[in-house]
């Protein structure tokens, strides 16, 4: 995220949005692996997401 989000926005080589972009992947990944399989399924149900096999990535 800081080699490939952070260092080229702040030298004005990408804009907000494409930081925000680049660096969403490997955050949405990391928050997966912390997050316990129960607070999952909580924001699931408070969401009314749904049926829900798998996390997925959503842009």
């Amino acid at each position: 995220m800081y080699q490939e989000a952070y260092q080229p926005f702040s030298t004005n080589q990408i804009a907000f949005e494409e930081m925000v972009g680049r660096a969403a992947i490997p955050l949405r990944e990391f928050m997966l692996k912390q997050t316990r399989e129960p607070d999952l399924a909580l924001f699931i149900r408070l969401g009314n997401v749904g049926d829900v096999e798998t996390p997925t990535i959503c842009p």
